[in-house]
């Protein structure tokens, strides 16, 4: 975190009907726990992409969005859930993040792409599974075969302490 951020300020969250304050050095901290599940690029200077487009009221969706701003992410919005997997397999993400039920919609974009060598989509090296279900072994599998690392979305602090995480 930059030194002259300090721990100072922050943003106020909706957690179930209760707003909550997160400071600035709590954001910057889940932040650094989604980078730590992310795969790294190839190049120092690789920029991550990342559809968005969830609710803000769920945790999944404002980590991701945190550290997509903290990082530099380049971000593409789509406000629409049904066409939120269309959207990630047409401007090829590095990122995905989503539902186990999503995932396995993605999957089945990726296993019906044309592909002869190297990762879904061209680029996409990471998949972060939001919520307390997991991916299935066989899908599991299916990603790693294509040289994706799998990761789980980390709650915020303010989230963690409230529900006792």
């Amino acid at each position: 975190m930059p030194r002259e951020w300090g721990e100072t300020g922050g943003v106020v969250v909706v957690i179930e009907g209760s707003p909550i304050e997160v400071r600035i050095i709590e954001l910057m901290a889940i932040a650094e726990r989604v980078q730590a599940e992310i795969a790294p690029a190839r190049r120092a200077v690789e920029r991550e992409i990342i559809v968005l487009g969830g609710s803000l009221e769920t945790p999944e969706e404002r980590a991701m969005l945190t550290w997509a701003t903290v990082t530099g992410a380049a971000v593409v919005l789509e406000p629409s859930p049904e066409l939120r997997i269309a959207t990630a397999a047409w401007i090829r993400p590095t990122v995905f993040h989503g539902t186990a039920a999503e995932i396995a919609v993605l999957q089945a974009w990726a296993a019906k792409g044309k592909r002869k060598r190297g990762l879904p989509f061209g680029r996409l090296r990471t998949v972060l599974v939001a919520g307390s279900e997991d991916l299935g072994s066989t899908e599991a599998e299916f990603w790693r075969n294509w040289g994706v690392t799998l990761g789980r979305v980390p709650p915020l602090a303010a989230e963690r302490h409230k529900h006792g995480i």
